[in-house]
């Protein structure tokens, strides 16, 4: 953290502040008057001596650190250490967010909604396919463990959802069927 150091400073030879800064002076060249430098070298002088105190601390050179320094009314802040802390192990932009930690417990089971998602093709393990009286029944085991699921069967070729007849037939699989002799690999279910 850095402080904040007022003290008696020749002003012909202090320089200039670095853009966005300010120096605060008793200069030693003007009066020992207390003086402000802006970053193009333009000197403010106020009072007519030096500073023998500021908040109860004396001495010909005063430090104060950020505690010392109301920001209530401030548009910039200051940031305690506790808080540095906090945005350092922060999300930051580029994370991983697969490697985060549900430390606060905010995301539950119950939170979460049950997905799924498979290609109806029968060299996928959790599907199977059966062909009997000119209807194609794909049999997919999901393992959300519920009926309350609402699958959705789409044409790969052209992303166009088509209607299959669907039946929950347990709280881990679910059969589609459709009239016609299906190929397999054809159709996605999205769950």
């Amino acid at each position: 953290m850095a402080n904040i150091e007022i003290g008696t400073a020749d002003g012909s030879t202090l320089g200039n502040p670095p853009a966005g800064m300010f120096f605060w002076f008793v200069d030693s060249n003007n009066a020992n008057k207390f003086t402000q430098r802006t970053p193009a070298g333009v000197d403010t002088v106020f009072g007519v001596g030096t500073i023998s105190s500021v908040n109860g601390d004396t001495g010909p050179t005063v430090v104060l650190d950020a505690d010392d320094i109301d920001d209530t009314t401030t548009a910039h802040k200051f940031v305690s250490a506790a808080d540095i802390i906090l945005i350092a192990s922060a999300l930051q932009s580029g994370d991983n967010v697969s490697e985060l930690v549900n430390d606060a417990g905010y995301i539950t089971s119950a939170s979460t909604k049950p997905a799924f998602n498979v290609d109806l093709d029968s060299a996928e393990a959790s599907v199977t396919r059966a062909f009997a009286g000119g209807r194609t029944t794909f049999t997919v085991t999901h393992g959300l463990n519920t009926l309350d699921i609402k699958p959705e069967c789409y044409r790969l070729s052209d992303g166009r959802t088509i209607g299959f007849r669907t039946a929950r037939t347990g709280v881990n699989t679910v059969e589609v069927s459709r009239n016609g002799n299906i190929a397999d690999g054809d159709f996605r279910m999205v769950i």
